[in-house]
C-alpha cells in the first residue's frame, strides 16, 4: 500500500469513528465496510496472484539452476576431453618426431606446435613463416615450392631439407589455401625429423658403392639375379658394354 493510500485508509477510519453518534452512522458506516470488504477482497486476489507469480518464479529459478549446472558440466566435460585430445596430439607429435605449423598471410602471423618449436630450436616470438624456413640451409628451395602452389596443385612436399649447421634432416607436407582472388590466405602443415633413415639411406649407399666397386673390379664375370631371375647386377667383366649392361638391368633371359 502506498503512503497516499495508507493516510486515505486512516482518514476513512477516523471519520467512521466521529460519526458514530449520528443519524447516518449505520448508513455510513455500511458504506465504508462494504469499501473495505472490496478493498480486502482485491487485496487478497492481489496477494494470491503475488504468490503464485513468487512461486512460478521460485520454480523457474530452480530449473534454471539445473539447467546451468547441467551446462556447466557439459562444459568441464569438454574442455576436458579437449585438454586430453591436445595432450595426446601433443604426445604423438613427440613420439613421430614431428611438429605442425599454419601461416595466416593476412595477418602475417604464425602458430607453432611445441614440438616443432623444440625440434628445430625455434623461438616462438619469430612469428613469420620465414623465420622458420631460414632454419634450413637452402629456404629459397621451400619458397619456390610454396610459391609454385596453385590451386590445382595446393599440396607441397619436400624431402631431406637439412637443418643450418646441423646434421639433421627433415621432411615438409604442406597445405596451401587461396583466397578468392587467388593469392595464398593460409600455409598448414607438418615438418617431420628423418635424420636417421638420412643416415641410414647415406649408409647403404656408401656401402652399395663399397661393394660395387669390390665387384667391378674381380676379374670375373658375375651376375646377381632376384627370384624372378632378373638381372640385378652385371659386373663390366661379364658385360663390358655399359649401354647392354644397363639394358639387361631388370630383365631376364628371356627377354
Amino acid at each position: 500500500m502506498s503512503l497516499h493510500e495508507d493516510e486515505e485508509h486512516w482518514l476513512l477510519r477516523r471519520q467512521l469513528h466521529e460519526h458514530s453518534g449520528d443519524a447516518v452512522s449505520g448508513a455510513f458506516a455500511k458504506a465504508v465496510n462494504r469499501a473495505y470488504r472490496v478493498f480486502d477482497d482485491n487485496y487478497l486476489r492481489i496477494k494470491l496472484i503475488l504468490r503464485r507469480k513468487i512461486y512460478q518464479l521460485v520454480d523457474s529459478n530452480a530449473q534454471l539452476q539445473v539447467l546451468l549446472a547441467e551446462r556447466n558440466s557439459r562444459i568441464d566435460s569438454n574442455e576436458e576431453r579437449l585438454k586430453k585430445l591436445v595432450y595426446n596430439l601433443n604426445r604423438s607429435e613427440v613420439i613421430a618426431h614431428l611438429g605442425s605449423f599454419t601461416w595466416y598471410k593476412g595477418s602475417m602471423e604464425a602458430e607453432y606446435s611445441d614440438n616443432l618449436l623444440k625440434l628445430l630450436s625455434f623461438d616462438s616470438a619469430e612469428n613469420s613463416v620465414l623465420s622458420m624456413i631460414r632454419k634450413f640451409e637452402d629456404p629459397l628451395q621451400i619458397l619456390r615450392a610454396l610459391r609454385g602452389a596453385n590451386r590445382s596443385s595446393s599440396a607441397v612436399k619436400l624431402a631431406n631439407l637439412k637443418l643450418k649447421g646441423e646434421s639433421r634432416y627433415f621432411d615438409l607436407e604442406a597445405h596451401v589455401t587461396f583466397t578468392g582472388g587467388g593469392t595464398i590466405d593460409i600455409i598448414s602443415g607438418i615438418i617431420k625429423e628423418n635424420t636417421r633413415w638420412v643416415h641410414v639411406n647415406n649408409r647403404a649407399e656408401d656401402q652399395k658403392k663399397f661393394y660395387e666397386a669390390i665387384l667391378n673390379n674381380i676379374p670375373v664375370d658375375i651376375a646377381i639375379f632376384n627370384y624372378d631371375h632378373k638381372y640385378m647386377y652385371l659386373n663390366p667383366i661379364a658385360v663390358r658394354d655399359q649401354e647392354v649392361r644397363e639394358f639387361l638391368l631388370g630383365r631376364d633371359d628371356f627377354d
